[in-house]
């Protein structure tokens, strides 16, 4: 099934929102075995949103769109999309009696603006998309094209909307839909590079129904297979994971820091912080988790040396020798974290993000990384590219795949 996407919205071409709707659309395909063909973002404009589906149109089995579906003048993918397929909208019963119900449950008091309706209008034989979210629904549309058979399925615009509604609602009915890429498996390869996993990967499934997926990322780079046969597509991922060790996730497992998680919590060890540069990041990520209370014990944001120095108990001659980017102090502050949350493990992080503070001989991208489990320390130094995000991005992902080797040693 050839899939394209198309994101709808002026503010993604602004550059005011982040499209993370073509990623998180783009990684579900994936692990389906059927990754999009071609994607596209439009303005809120129904001649360039009509464009669009023109030109993928005779390219697609499946378009997938997002945004566009709520009640405002700008939300115009619903009828877009119906006059391109020539289908009559007409407003639903149960459409209607849920927007009311939704209204009634916020507002008790008042009435609904008429416009407020509009999301109840849907083609006869659209197949409903429920909302648990949020208000707009989504739907899946069949019909013919130029004698072609076409399906397109509308999401909404709202990351928070949009990805339960892709998890719960589409998914399934694209499974129904292509019966033959049912099994799929996969996991992450920790801190392999996507090369280097095609290279090894592509000689174990030559000759063999097997489709291979990739998707690159700041931890490593996930795997997946697919294909009608499920018995051979676990026994060729299982070979995978054999010949990557303890790269390998387990089966199903591409969340990293899950993985981390599990491994401590299985080995009863306890974990802390203490972050210079990504003022927090590695934290935030590890306690995004639910349960994270279980294993992490707390974290120090050392931005200011006297923080370092007083509450992590950096030496002060060393801070003001080496300096706080280096190798010694970010050893003296993992230690020091560990010791202060008495956890039997720690990751600490210092370094220069930029783009400012940088110097010929500590230029921007210098980071120093340092963990610690059961009393043994690593230090390490890294040298990363990118403007301030990715850089700390960078230190966060290098931070937690030093800490996963600590563990599975």
């Amino acid at each position: 099934m050839k899939t394209t996407t198309i994101c709808t919205g002026s503010e993604l071409l602004k550059g005011t929102t982040v499209n993370t709707n073509m990623a998180t659309i783009g990684v579900a395909l994936t692990e389906l075995g059927m990754p999009p063909e071609q994607g596209m973002v439009v303005a809120d404009d129904p001649n360039l949103m009509t464009e669009a589906l023109k030109k993928l149109a005779p390219e697609s089995d499946l378009i997938i769109t997002s945004g566009g579906l709520g009640p405002t003048c700008d939300d115009l993918t619903r009828k877009v999309v119906c006059d391109f397929l020539r289908m009559e909208l007409e407003e639903n019963r149960q459409l209607h009696e849920e927007l009311t119900r939704r209204w009634n449950i916020r507002r008790p008091n008042q009435t609904p603006p008429p416009e407020y309706y509009f999301q109840s209008l849907a083609p006869r034989n659209a197949i409903i998309l429920n909302n648990s979210v949020g208000s707009a629904p989504g739907m899946l549309l069949e019909s013919t094209i130029d004698g072609k058979q076409l399906r397109i399925a509308m999401l909404p615009g709202p990351p928070g909307e949009l990805i339960p509604m892709l998890e719960d609602e589409l998914i399934p009915q694209l499974r129904k839909l292509s019966p033959a890429i049912m099994h799929t498996t996969g996991f992450l390869l920790a801190g392999i590079p996507e090369m280097e996993a095609e290279k090894k990967i592509q000689p174990l499934l030559t000759g063999t129904p097997v489709e291979l997926a990739l998707c690159a990322s700041l931890y490593g780079v996930k795997v997946f297979f697919s294909g009608s046969d499920h018995a051979l597509v676990q026994q060729k991922a299982a070979e995978v994971a054999d010949k990557f060790g303890s790269k390998a996730l387990e089966p199903g497992s591409i969340n990293l820091i899950e993985d981390i998680s599990k491994l401590l919590l299985q080995r009863k060890l306890t974990l802390c912080t203490a972050e210079s540069c990504t003022g927090g990041m590695i934290a935030t990520a590890i306690t995004d988790l639910p349960g994270a209370s279980q294993l992490f014990r707390g974290s120090i944001i050392a931005y200011h040396n006297e923080v370092k120095e007083q509450l992590l108990g950096v030496d002060k001659t060393l801070l003001e020798t080496a300096g706080a980017v280096s190798a010694d102090c970010v050893e003296q502050m993992v230690a020091g974290a560990c010791h202060r949350f008495s956890a039997t493990a720690g990751i600490a992080v210092s370094g220069i993000a930029g783009p400012t503070g940088g110097t010929a001989e500590k230029p921007v991208g210098l980071i120093y990384i340092a963990a610690q489990l059961n009393g043994k320390r690593i230090v390490k130094q890294f040298n990363f590219t990118g403007n301030r995000q990715m850089i700390r991005e960078r230190t966060v992902a290098k931070a937690l795949l030093i800490l996963r080797e600590m563990i599975i040693e």
